[in-house]
């Protein structure tokens, strides 16, 4: 049975593992750093912000985290804005997804507004729509290499 947890420094390794899985999912490997990521991402997520663990009769399966913020246009705005959202192959069949998205949210309800991206896949946008989600703004990358 998939349960959801905050993560605490012991898993600081999963989340980086996590991070870095996603970031070649996205197609962004570039942009992971894994000594950044090791050092001072991870350590800030897990103690100042917020970063969820999905584990599966005690095996970690997934990571969900955000930065806790206020808007850049407005300091009076509250936001809770997801930084990695992903889930190992083993987990997925059981909606460990799902329930640490469920569980973002709920935190999420201390701020004014929740902030989600996705991976250009049209039924993660349509989950994310279907409970309340709008879809604000597209991304483009540029690399210049």
């Amino acid at each position: 049975m998939v349960t959801i947890r905050r993560a605490v420094a012991d898993d600081l390794e999963f989340v980086k593992d996590c991070g870095r899985e996603f970031s070649q999912a996205v197609g962004m490997p570039w942009a992971w750093n894994e000594d950044y990521a090791r050092r001072t991402l991870i350590p800030d997520l897990i103690e100042n912000h917020l970063a969820l663990i999905a584990e599966d009769d005690g095996h970690q399966v997934g990571v969900i985290s955000g930065f806790d913020t206020v808007h850049p246009f407005n300091p009076e705005v509250t936001l809770l804005a997801e930084v990695v959202w992903w889930v190992m192959p083993e987990g997925r069949a059981k909606s460990a997804g799902k329930k640490l998205l469920d569980e973002f949210i709920a935190i999420g309800k201390e701020f004014d507004i929740i902030t989600m991206s996705t991976l250009n896949n049209p039924v993660h946008d349509r989950m994310l729509e279907r409970i309340g989600f709008v879809k604000s703004e597209s991304g483009f990358v540029m690399v210049n290499t």
